[in-house]
């Protein structure tokens, strides 16, 4: 059984912050609804959301050291 508790911090925090700044698929697909009712570009909202997510994991292993 895999536990989570058990993951090495180094790993878990990156992956947590690039969870949460992808935000999760409920939201992309809320978002694309909204997207597409008033004709605006999914593809730039998704890549926005990429590199915010990317960000915050480049930001975690950058910054790891400081906590």
């Amino acid at each position: 059984v895999f536990k989570a508790a058990s993951f090495p911090y180094k790993i878990s925090l990156p992956l947590c912050a690039l969870g949460c700044g992808f935000g999760g698929m409920s939201v992309h697909f809320q978002t694309a609804g909204l997207v597409k009712e008033f004709g605006l570009s999914l593809k730039k909202y998704f890549l926005g959301k990429m590199f915010f997510s990317f960000s915050m994991l480049l930001g975690t292993l950058f910054f790891k050291n400081l906590l």
